[in-house]
């Protein structure tokens, strides 16, 4: 390849450079991809607590309810809502437990029973006790 260039500028120089901005260009993107990949091995333990109930879950329910034994206005609330949102999609996570299928998270094993039994669900599926799936408790006539 040749670059031209004036005479008097010497040429290994410049594809030192050249070399060198092209280097410096690919560095932010560099950088950036192995941050993304140190946070999405993170990130990925997010998803171990709900991997189980995604699988739970028909293919052909859209929506999901959810409950929790935390109240809707604190921070370790959003973060577990948060966090439920993004790991069973696509099903849509609502607020509530008006859906066929409901996500009961709760922040302590022992409190899956007692947000069902309020709720008026039954829990059918329980891989880790602190993250659920119930459905509407039968009424007894």
């Amino acid at each position: 390849m040749k670059i031209l260039a004036p005479s008097w500028i010497n040429r290994d120089p410049l594809l030192a450079l050249i070399a060198a901005l092209s280097l410096a260009g690919l560095l932010p993107y560099v950088y950036f991809d192995v941050h993304e990949l140190i946070r999405h091995r993170r990130s990925s333990l997010i998803d171990e607590r709900y991997t189980l109930v995604r699988r739970a879950v028909p293919a052909s329910e859209t929506f999901v309810g959810y409950a929790s034994d935390l109240p809707a206005d604190s921070a370790a609330w959003a973060k577990l809502h948060s966090q439920a949102r993004y790991a069973i999609a696509p099903h849509i996570l609502l607020e509530g437990d008006d859906a066929r299928f409901v996500l009961v998270n709760v922040s302590d094993a022992g409190k899956t029973g007692h947000v069902c039994k309020t709720r008026g669900l039954r829990a059918t599926f329980t891989p880790g006790q602190v993250v659920a799936i119930a459905a509407k408790a039968e009424k007894q006539q």
